[in-house]
């Protein structure tokens, strides 16, 4: 299952051609989140973990991993959400779903553009917290898979302003997997980018498994 978190404008165009790959994604189920910009991150990020956490509670047994998909601002509500996710119960299947949260574009840093705004100003509305400076972020939770997929200085939105780089990786928890772009990769490609390499793995993944099965059923 996908959880796609829009940026602060909203579901846009951007998100064509990663439906275009979600289309062809084998068995996949996918869900758009709407959130309110002018939630303070603490609220917004707050309230991605409770829909995260109903939604987990709710899967059924074939659902094999839940994929949050943070672009842009709403990738600052994903890192935050990664490390408030508790751990789901164990259904009747005796397992639980894996969460993998991945981050798109989006500058963790903030954008340094508000000069008086000051540092880690998470309890303001979100729209003004991306436009000050952010120095840290927590560890994700332990069965919460964070990818850091970063666009490069070519990408508007990662453009240093004042000195300040929206992209720092020092900023980012030690236990994140920082997956830089393709320099040509720019804001809004990203995410058909991003949504095609998944395609293409979760094809691999399905054809090796495949090949396996007559060994498997051999050897019962």
């Amino acid at each position: 299952m996908f959880l796609l978190v829009p940026g602060i404008l909203g579901y846009g165009w951007e998100w064509n051609g990663a439906q275009i790959a979600l289309a062809r994604y084998p068995g996949a189920t996918t869900l758009v989140y709407s959130w309110e910009p002018w939630d303070s991150m603490i609220a917004a990020s707050a309230r991605l973990t409770q829909h995260i956490e109903y939604l987990q509670q709710r899967l059924p047994a074939s659902v094999r991993e839940l994929i949050v998909v943070g672009h842009s601002a709403s990738g600052l509500l994903a890192v935050s959400a990664a490390s408030q996710l508790r751990a789901p119960p164990v259904g009747a299947s005796g397992r639980q779903v894996r969460v993998r949260m991945l981050v798109v574009g989006a500058p963790l840093a903030g954008m340094g553009r508000n000069l008086w705004g000051g540092e880690d100003m998470h309890h303001t509305p979100l729209a003004l917290a991306l436009g000050s400076r952010i120095t840290g972020w927590p560890e994700p939770s332990p069965h919460v898979t964070l990818e850091i997929y970063a666009t490069g200085p070519d990408d508007p939105v990662m453009q240093r302003t004042f000195g300040h780089d929206p992209g720092n990786r020092r900023i980012l928890p030690r236990r994140a997997l920082l997956r830089p772009l393709p320099p040509a990769v720019g804001h809004n490609r990203a995410l058909t980018w991003l949504f095609e390499q998944l395609l293409d793995e979760e094809l691999a993944r399905l054809r090796a498994s495949a090949k396996t099965e007559p060994y498997r059923a051999a050897a019962r």
